[in-house]
């Protein structure tokens, strides 16, 4: 979403420990992993339990496949120890059959992008949050956070599956600022 803002480290530690209700471990889990990954909504919103967790284990690795994006490359990264607990946890709310998608609804299948887009507004509201935020923030943040770490456009490019690193430097709006600290703290900093 054009013009999203990304979450500093303060108010990412306040949105992970907004999440209230049935669903809290669903929707803290899709904000955690949406920052740790960087996937656009619709890739998170497409990830079957199978992706992530076989024979009673999280793997290593969450993969989208490539019908499911928007570059028509599948995608495949490394799941931090931090997001397994999170995995974890939605997990053991319900049993639930491999071939189920892992943010899914009561109705069967899985939220959808307004679904998704209203849980995190509420979640940023109860954090307090004001200014454009949406689901593109969790990118947002991960391609800010991935920057300040990497000091690379060619690396964040790569990982958010940009055509042309001119996209990413707009992406990034450059002149915004940044934070000191490396990418995998996003995941340290969370409760």
């Amino acid at each position: 979403m054009t013009g999203c803002r990304a979450l500093s480290k303060e108010e990412t530690e306040k949105v992970a420990q907004s999440f209230t209700g049935r669903y809290k471990n669903r929707n803290r889990l899709l904000f955690v992993l949406g920052l740790q990954t960087g996937f656009r909504i619709s890739e998170l919103l497409s990830i079957r339990l199978e992706d992530v967790y076989r024979d009673g284990n999280v793997l290593d690795y969450v993969s989208v496949r490539a019908k499911d994006t928007k570059t028509g490359r599948g995608r495949e990264l490394k799941i931090h120890d931090k997001t397994k607990s999170y995995i974890r946890a939605w997990i053991e709310d319900e049993v639930r059959p491999p071939y189920q998608y892992l943010f899914s609804s009561r109705k069967g299948g899985h939220i959808n992008r307004f679904q998704a887009h209203h849980v995190l507004k509420q979640a940023f509201n109860e954090a307090g949050l004001s200014g454009k935020l949406a689901t593109h923030t969790m990118r947002k943040t991960f391609a800010m956070r991935l920057y300040e770490h990497t000091d690379s456009v060619h690396k964040v490019s790569r990982r958010l599956g940009h055509q042309s690193v001119a996209v990413t430097e707009r992406y990034l709006d450059l002149d915004m600022g940044s934070w000191e600290e490396q990418s995998d703290y996003i995941m340290s900093s969370l409760g």
